[in-house]
Order: C-alpha cells, then sequence, then structure tokens
C-alpha cells in the first residue's frame, strides 16, 4: 500500500494550484489536496481540531504558505501519528519578530491587514496576482 501525502494549500488560493505536484507525485503516493477549514473563526485551534477530524491520520502532511504553517501545528499535534511533514514555502511565522526576523515586516503585514479589512475582494484579487 503507498503512503499517503496530504496538501493544504496556502490562504487565499484554492488547491487547484497544488493539482501539477499532486499530479507529478501520483505514481510514487497516494495524494489528497485538502481544503483549509472554514477560517470563520480566529481560534488556530478550532482549525486544527477540524483538521485533526477530516484528515486521515498516519500520513505526511506537506502545506504551502498558510497550509504549511497549519500542517507544522498538527504535526505537532499528531506526534508519532504524523509520518512526516514538508513545508512549501511556509514560514514558522506570519509576521516578523526579533526572534524570528525571516518572516513579513509588521507594517507590511498591517498594510495587508488593512486592505482585508476595507476591500476583502481587492486584496484578495492582489495576493493572487502576487503568488502568480
Amino acid at each position: 500500500m503507498r503512503e499517503t501525502l496530504i496538501l493544504l494549500p496556502g490562504w487565499g488560493l484554492n488547491g487547484a494550484v497544488l493539482q501539477p505536484l499532486a499530479e507529478a507525485l501520483g505514481d510514487e503516493l497516494q495524494v489528497q489536496i485538502a481544503e483549509l477549514p472554514a477560517l470563520t473563526s480566529v481560534s488556530v485551534p478550532d482549525w486544527l481540531d477540524e483538521l485533526d477530524a477530516r484528515l486521515p491520520g498516519d500520513c505526511w502532511l506537506a502545506g504551502w504558505s498558510l497550509g504549511g504553517m497549519l500542517a507544522a501545528a498538527l504535526a505537532a499535534r499528531r506526534g508519532e501519528r504524523c509520518r512526516g511533514l514538508i513545508g512549501l514555502a511556509s514560514n514558522a511565522r506570519f509576521v516578523s519578530s526579533d526572534a524570528w526576523p525571516q518572516a513579513m515586516p509588521a507594517d507590511t503585514y498591517a498594510t495587508f491587514y488593512e486592505g482585508c479589512a476595507h476591500n476583502a475582494g481587492a486584496t484578495l484579487r492582489r495576493f493572487a496576482m502576487l503568488c502568480a
């Protein structure tokens, strides 16, 4: 039996962006693209509860951007029940700090957050263009 790899997309883009990767790995692994939880709550533990209940156990977890951050948190939660973790353009934090300067500068994040609050649709389109 082939091992299972779950791919989690990033914020703002659905799993279709990971389809070419899933197809490329499909001969070696059973690959499933999972959607992110509905981000109607600001509670990351709620998101992890949903993913943990919905995704198969004893699988590899991989995620792009926010999906990678959630995959890492879920892998930590699952411990030995997770086969392994792969991060794709993901980081341990979204916003930089003195302890983690590699993340997005706080002023860039604040501008992005403000854009989402004022016009989420336009901000999402701009984000998608930046990703492309």
